[in-house]
């Protein structure tokens, strides 16, 4: 029996695009949310084929919340009716805390949603204007409180660092104010530079950069969180099962434009990236890739060094799993 996947939605739709951000996006509009759907309905008929189960749900952009809450139960259920994600161990969506409705809410609670992860960043309102996010630091605790009293007891917040303007003193502060909110999860991701992004936002101080990552280290896991990744911490029994699926290089599946998966068919480990044109994504158009042995131990050796539990690295060891995941995944 092979062993249940991770499905991730990328729902491409946002109202502003942030400085640092190279993920596909769309403003929303009715007749790019028809093409959404069009295509989303050919990729499940075409995944619905290989039987894959899920135990992982994760939902991101874009931002989800951008959408309304109808067209996002729309697209949800769409998925519903064609995957088995009715066994989901963690159903994750992200959200920008200035769009986050109480419908939002009300629905993520109805849909099964167990874990929210808000886009934070900062807790600095310059630092916030100057990465281009939409939301200020009372936005934050308004969501964050909102989603609480709602009964969602698993929540993350991203937060930033490693850009301009940003220092020790500064950053220090916003993981006070993230340790004094309490959430279950905190990822705490340096700023890097890539084309297609609107600005070059990144501090080039590699000393301050090494003093920032230690900082965060020594910060969270002073207050209960552990470190199990390089970017991410959480309180103890609240590792991000879904991103861990990435991690611990087990298959998955992504659907929506600029979307990928990684899943084996037959014998062959494939790999595939979805276009990021709305109108070729509604033809299904992606590329593919068919993963050799040696590359598939390389990506083994890379993703899972980034974990605190590391790899077995003896050859014959490594050679044993490779054929046992061929056999029985």
């Amino acid at each position: 029996m092979r062993k249940p996947l991770g499905l991730y939605l990328h729902i491409p739709f946002c109202n502003q695009k942030c400085n640092y951000c190279t993920f596909f996006s769309v403003t929303p509009a009715e007749e790019l949310y028809n093409l959404y759907v069009k295509g989303l309905r050919r990729e499940l008929k075409f995944f619905k084929q290989f039987g894959f189960t899920f135990d992982t749900f994760f939902v991101g952009g874009g931002t989800p919340t951008s959408i309304p809450p109808k067209v996002f139960e729309d697209i949800i259920k769409i998925i519903m009716e064609e995957l088995a994600i009715e066994s989901l161990k963690e159903f994750t969506v992200e959200v920008n805390p200035e769009s986050l409705t109480d419908d939002h809410i009300v629905l993520f609670k109805d849909l099964g949603i167990n874990r929210i992860s808000i886009g934070a960043q900062s807790f600095i309102e310059e630092e916030l204007r100057f990465l281009g996010r939409s939301h200020g630091v009372k936005d934050i605790h308004k969501a964050y409180y909102k989603l609480r009293e709602a009964g969602f007891k698993n929540i993350n917040l991203d937060i930033m660092f490693g850009f301009k303007g940003q220092s020790l003193k500064s950053l220090g502060y916003t993981l006070e104010q993230v340790i004094q909110l309490a959430p279950e999860h905190i990822s705490t991701y340096s700023l890097s530079y890539e084309k297609g992004a609107i600005k070059d936002l990144r501090l080039n101080d590699e000393q301050v950069l090494a003093s920032m990552f230690t900082l965060n280290k020594t910060l969270l896991e002073n207050s209960g969180y552990l470190r199990y990744e390089i970017s991410n911490y959480a309180k103890p029994g609240f590792e991000s099962l879904h991103n861990l699926k990435y991690w611990m290089h087990n298959f998955y599946i992504g659907l929506g434009p600029s979307a990928s998966g990684y899943y084996l068919n037959g014998k062959d480990l494939l790999r595939y990236k979805n276009t990021r044109s709305m109108v070729k994504y509604a033809k299904m158009e992606r590329e593919y890739e068919t993963l050799s042995p040696e590359e598939w131990l390389l990506e083994e050796i890379f993703l899972k060094t980034r974990t605190k539990w590391g790899i077995e690295v003896k050859g014959e060891r490594i050679r044993k799993k490779l054929k046992r995941n061929l056999e029985n995944i």
